[in-house]
């Protein structure tokens, strides 16, 4: 028996693909592993906890070493995350003020 990924799986994985290339210096420049981008549900926990909570990740790799270079290309990986299109949540990986900015953006009216 085989196995067929939905079409919106595929249409997921693709979108999540492009993305990822269109972002590529700026994972660079943050120092994310690969695992943390390595599908969009991954991405999801890190911002929901700051680290790979809900993921097995044995560098246990989080944002609280980052540079305040490395956080600041974060913060915009972040913002595009949202502005391609997926959906609002409040991203605790990010400091307070960060989490506003982007809240008053893309959260929308209450």
């Amino acid at each position: 028996m085989s196995y067929r990924r939905s079409q919106e799986d595929v249409r997921a994985a693709r979108s999540w693909s492009r993305f990822i290339e269109t972002q590529k210096s700026r994972i660079t420049a943050t120092g994310l592993p690969a695992l943390v981008v390595e599908s969009a549900t991954h991405f999801d926990d890190f911002l929901e906890h700051g680290c790979l909570d809900h993921h097995p990740d044995p560098s246990r790799f989080s944002v609280a070493p980052l540079s305040e270079a490395q956080y600041q290309e974060f913060v915009g990986l972040v913002e595009s995350y949202f502005a391609a299109g997926y959906a609002w949540f409040t991203p605790i990986a990010l400091r307070e003020p960060d989490q506003q900015r982007l809240r008053a953006r893309f959260a929308g009216p209450s």
